[in-house]
């Protein structure tokens, strides 16, 4: 019996007890790095920055005021690759849109309960312009990792970095 609590001891000490620390000061040496992505000197309204390492992707969403945040990076040199949503396609009308479409088609009258139904659904659909405001054409090199031409060294810690896109 002592002898196996020996061995416990011993395991803990030499091997799980390193093991957690190197892992636990590991994990606590990743850098986190915000900042704003701007193109021609204007924040970018939407999309998306990856960080690439040897150690992986990281990414981060871009904000309506061109901010971004990306946490848990290892230290090291990185390449940076910013992308802009697409532009909006053509307005794909809404079901409560569609309904009102083939009533009128079908020449269905509606009671005036429904028709005030149906046109207070209609308010709530949304605001047809957000989508457009979200979006600005960048260059698609700054898609390609062996284009985008950005580079960043993560340090362990907070950190701040403007991303200048041209």
């Amino acid at each position: 019996m002592l002898r196996k609590q020996l061995l416990w001891t011993w395991l803990l000490r030499s091997v799980l007890l390193p093991a957690f620390l190197t892992l636990f000061v590991g994990c606590s040496s990743k850098g986190t790095v915000s900042g704003k992505v701007f193109y021609q000197g204007n924040p970018l309204p939407g999309g998306r920055v990856t960080f690439l390492q040897e150690h992986g992707a990281f990414h981060s969403v871009i904000h309506e005021d061109g901010s971004y945040r990306i946490t848990g990076i290892p230290p090291g040199p990185a390449t940076i690759t910013v992308s802009s949503p697409d532009p909006p396609g053509p307005a794909t009308p809404s079901p409560m849109e569609k309904a009102a479409e083939m009533a009128k088609a079908r020449k269905v009258e509606m009671s005036p309960e429904m028709a005030k139904l149906v046109e207070e659904g209609m308010k709530h659909i949304g605001d047809p312009e957000a989508g457009k405001r979200k979006y600005m054409s960048i260059p698609p090199k700054y898609k390609d990792p062996e284009q985008s031409g950005l580079k960043y060294t993560v340090k362990s810690g907070v950190q701040e970095y403007d991303i200048q896109l041209k």
